[in-house]
């Protein structure tokens, strides 16, 4: 069961119950202009399947609490 109650995770469908994870939390990412999806900063397309939008090369980098 899902033990997270905030919005983002909700939206997001965050595998933040894997063993080990905590919600990815401090990792640094960027957000698809497209589709809005949060991507890990290794990435060099979307990881959405229906986006797969390339990453902008002067998309902003942050970290998702």
């Amino acid at each position: 069961k899902h033990h997270h109650e905030t919005p983002i995770c909700a939206r997001l469908k965050l595998l933040c119950c894997r063993k080990g994870g905590n919600g990815g939390g401090g990792k640094a990412g960027w957000s698809c202009p497209e589709c809005g999806n949060f991507n890990f900063s290794t990435r060099r397309l979307c990881n959405r399947r229906a986006c797969r939008a390339p990453r902008p090369p002067n998309v902003r980098m942050w970290k998702r609490k």
